[in-house]
């Protein structure tokens, strides 16, 4: 039986658009805070020469937000009401 049978049966939506609701609902209020809050001043911290591993770069947390926007067709512009936001990012149970 495949997982996607398995979710539809016992009516649970997939874990990567559930992680993908949570990370763009964390976006959303780490970007609604005033730019000189501690969480934000982290975003203008550079970070100059870092010895990378081998192989291919690991994805920064900016780079993967930036996915999932464009996934869900939005931009950054539309997180200023929170309302909206939570609606726009919101996965509903197909149960």
């Amino acid at each position: 039986m495949r997982n996607g049978d398995i979710h539809i049966k016992i009516g649970v939506v997939s874990i990567i658009e559930k992680m993908r609701e949570n990370r763009l609902r964390l976006f959303g209020r780490v970007r609604r805070r005033p730019t000189d809050a501690p969480v934000r001043r982290v975003e203008r911290i550079k970070l100059g020469q870092v010895k990378r591993a081998q192989g291919r770069p690991k994805k920064t947390w900016i780079e993967l937000i930036q996915q999932d926007i464009e996934a869900k067709g939005l931009s950054e512009s539309m997180l200023l009401d929170r309302n909206e936001w939570r609606k726009l990012i919101h996965v509903p149970d197909p149960a």
